[in-house]
């Protein structure tokens, strides 16, 4: 202690008593000193008020993985957090395996804010927000994730599902470009990210890269990927390709339910009742238990003419799985696509009974009606339910739109109906069908002019688009409208397959006197021509 005070100190030495030039005594502060104790201080403040925020953390949030270093030490702050939020998370999933559900997902979501990196967490709240109606968080919580999921392949199967369901192809194309490298790699990762790319390819029409991606990613053996060239077979026209492919896979696999589903439903379209009804028994036959079959057999019954026993085996399978919104569901797409709104309205009451998601629902009977020509009754049904469920309007703004147009324009409301058709066109992401969709109903009501808008706007939305291009070509074939004709038959030879059947209709119609002095009109009938000679002409099915 006499090394560390000297005479004159006073305060405990952070004073010192020194006379000044004038002979004065004065008091001078020892700041080295009182810069050590203002340390001491500190460190001593800030490790207590540490040890109060432990205590408070650990006693009174209940979290016990964390450590006291971690709190004391700025640069472990962030690994305290990770180390809560893992806690709360296992916590959370431990409460919903319980059944606690409320209480679980308040912990994952708290959790999960603390340790984004955490997977599980994400595909959780993705699943509740799925059930919430809000596919927009379950798709953005998924995406957030990709970052940290690059090698984790469940999640991204999990994200590209979610994604393609939502209908978010682009971003499913985008998470693809920064996965596949320039050069194709076989890894499981790879393909299973090439395979999803595909599909949202293919659900933009985009059929050429699609089926790149299947094969430079060697997936043609791929159950799956097989499937999907089959779709994109018959999409091109090749139809007899098609069912030849799927018709190939019948006895390979275990799990015929989807192949069944698409030959039934290519044999229907072609025509072919008795095949399609047949392949509809055998998916029945496969699983007499599921319901899915059941729709299927009552999809055939309808297309063969027997309406009545159609609609009873609907309400039958409605009654047996009246608290199951997987089937519901599709059960109230047949009931749209049969034009039949009073079994859409039964599903629709039946779902909102079991506490199930409105919201397709109450859209397919809006179709059941429009398709049946109820064009008020299906507006007043919208409109209603969207004054019931403001959510539901918004979050189906873009859909109900195009619904809205088809039935203003068919109750003869122009202005309505061309204002609702503005804001559908004004939508960017939907997908080819839904504006194939619209478009077709327009050209029922007549509205050719229409009809080609929206066919425009899908093709300068999406050039690659191949099944838009092809609709537009089908239709001004139809209407007489040239103006856009060679253009767009130039566009449509470039593609790879473009379909046959659009191939002999134009060369049909070219070839007539009436085009004589049609600009270019010799050139393409060339094109046309020589395509025709490249692509072998399908052969008739034989099948009864």
């Amino acid at each position: 202690m006499n090394g560390f005070f000297k005479k004159g100190d006073v305060l405990f030495g952070f004073l010192r008593r020194v006379r000044n030039k004038h002979g004065e005594v004065v008091f001078r502060p020892v700041l080295g000193r009182i810069g050590l104790l203002v340390l001491l201080l500190a460190v001593t403040g800030w490790m207590t008020a540490a040890l109060l925020v432990y205590g408070f953390v650990r006693y009174k949030r209940d979290f016990q993985s964390g450590s006291y270093v971690q709190i004391v030490l700025p640069w472990k702050w962030d690994d305290y957090q990770i180390a809560w939020g893992e806690e709360f998370i296992e916590r959370g999933l431990g409460m919903i395996r319980e059944g606690k559900v409320r209480e679980g997902v308040h912990f994952v979501r708290v959790g999960h804010a603390k340790s984004p990196t955490n997977l599980e967490a994400r595909k959780v709240l993705a699943e509740v927000y799925s059930g919430a109606n809000r596919p927009d968080l379950a798709s953005r919580v998924l995406v957030e994730g990709v970052p940290f999921a690059e090698e984790d392949l469940d999640y991204l199967r999990t994200t590209y599902r979610v994604l393609l369901a939502n209908q978010e192809d682009d971003r499913v194309q985008e998470i693809a470009e920064s996965i596949l490298p320039a050069e194709p790699v076989l890894t499981t990762i790879n393909q299973t990210t090439a395979l999803a790319a595909a599909t949202a390819h293919f659900h933009r029409s985009n059929f050429d890269m699609a089926e790149d991606l299947l094969i430079d990613y060697g997936l043609q053996n791929n159950r799956e990927a097989r499937i999907l060239l089959a779709r994109i077979d018959w999409e091109r026209g090749q139809r007899m390709a098609a069912i030849q492919r799927l018709e190939a896979l019948v006895d390979r696999l275990v799990d015929q339910d989807e192949v069944y589903i698409l030959l039934s439903r290519f044999y229907r379209e072609m025509g072919q009742q008795s095949r399609a009804h047949s392949f509809a028994v055998m998916r029945q036959l496969n699983n007499p238990m599921a319901a899915a079959p059941r729709i299927g057999l009552a999809y055939s019954h309808h297309a063969n003419g027997d309406v009545e026993r159609a609609n009873r085996e609907a309400e039958r399978i409605m009654n047996d799985f009246s608290h199951d919104a997987n089937v519901l569901l599709p059960l109230a797409e047949f009931a749209a696509a049969t034009k039949n709104p009073e079994l859409a309205l039964k599903i629709f009451q039946t779902a909102d009974r079991a506490g199930h998601s409105l919201a397709a629902p109450a859209i397919l009977v809006a179709e059941a009606y429009l398709n049946n020509d109820q064009f008020r009754q299906g507006i007043d049904f919208l409109e209603k339910h969207s004054r019931d469920n403001p959510d539901f309007a918004n979050t189906y703004a873009p859909v109900l739109n195009g619904l809205y147009a088809i039935g203003y324009l068919g109750m003869g409301s122009r202005e309505a109906g061309e204002g609702h058709l503005s804001q559908f066109i004004g939508t960017r992401g939907l997908r080819t069908d839904n504006y194939i969709l619209v478009s077709r109903r327009l050209v029922d009501l007549e509205d050719f002019g229409l009809a080609r808008r929206v066919l425009n706007h899908a093709i300068s939305s999406d050039p690659r688009n191949q099944t838009a291009l092809a609709e537009l070509i089908r239709l001004d074939l139809q209407t007489g409208h040239m103006e856009d004709l060679v253009p767009n038959l130039r566009r449509l030879l470039t593609m790879r397959k473009p379909p046959r059947g659009i191939l002999e209709q134009s060369f049909a119609t070219l070839s007539e006197d009436r085009f004589l002095f049609l600009s270019q009109r010799g050139e393409v009938l060339r094109d046309l021509l020589h395509a025709l000679d490249r692509t072998a002409p399908e052969e008739t099915v034989s099948h009864s």
